[in-house]
């Protein structure tokens, strides 16, 4: 759902006021989200977890917690299980490693970029009937 409601951010406009608020509700609560990961990697870990840029490919799915299942966006805790890479949300990565000395922590986009799409992202408003009514006939 929050892949869903950034994708919608980004390309569709929204009339519906109610669908709106949701969405821009999960925007902001994503954002909150990720400032506060990234806070407390800072606090606990300070340099000694790396947060590497990896930008999401083209058609990428949703990425998903391998051990809750809970949707993972932007900020993904990468382990190895059995030669390959999985990812982790930050709770399940700490249970694992609570060091994170074998997890990578990868980014998607920048929290600036993110911030942007929040900012542009505005109910649309569609011109009524009787306003367009109005400007033929003043015309």
């Amino acid at each position: 759902m929050v892949h869903l409601s950034w994708n919608i951010a980004r390309n569709i406009r929204i009339n519906d006021r109610h669908l709106f608020e949701l969405i821009k509700f999960i925007l902001h609560q994503s954002l909150k989200y990720i400032q506060l990961t990234l806070s407390y990697l800072e606090q606990q870990f300070g340099r000694g977890v790396d947060v590497r840029k990896q930008l999401r490919v083209l058609h990428e799915p949703a990425h998903y917690c391998i051990t809750c299942d809970y949707e993972v966006f932007n900020i993904l805790f990468i382990t190895e299980i059995d030669r390959k890479h999985v990812v982790r949300c930050l709770d399940c990565a700490l249970q694992h490693d609570r060091q994170l000395d074998n997890v990578v922590v990868l980014y998607q986009y920048t929290l600036e970029d993110l911030k942007t799409v929040y900012d542009q992202f505005q109910l649309y408003i569609l011109p009524t009937l009787n306003s367009t009514a109005r400007s033929i006939t003043n015309t």
